[in-house]
């Protein structure tokens, strides 16, 4: 049998090599899948005139409420954090990406795997 990453079943067949994947892999597409799928359909409401600074609601709502919180959005729109630096008073330890890597780990570089 061919090496494969783990999790995954590689088989040959007539034609080719196949490469199936494993259930964990499986479900976590169809869950990624599920959360980009919006449950209904929506607008985009601008603020200033500026497509960066947007968001999206409802088409399916009610007109007077739609109007009321479109007005309630625009009229709180300074409240958004548009950009990391709006975030006044929020520690930038909460956005800062880091690596937890062992201090003595020694780098090691990977085996190219196949790819799909």
């Amino acid at each position: 049998m061919p090496q494969t990453t783990p999790g995954k079943h590689q088989e040959q067949t007539p034609h080719r090599e196949s490469t199936t994947k494993s259930p964990e892999e499986n479900k976590r597409r169809k869950i990624e899948q599920e959360r980009m799928e919006a449950i209904e359909e929506v607008k985009m409401i601008e603020f200033f005139g500026d497509p960066s600074k947007a968001v999206k609601i409802g088409t399916s709502l009610d007109s007077s409420f739609e109007r009321n919180l479109t007005d309630f959005l625009r009229e709180h729109s300074d409240v958004f954090a548009w950009e990391a630096s709006d975030m006044q008073g929020v520690s930038p330890e909460i956005m800062v990406h880091k690596l937890n890597v062992h201090p003595e780990a020694r780098p090691v570089k990977q085996k190219k795997g196949p790819s799909e």
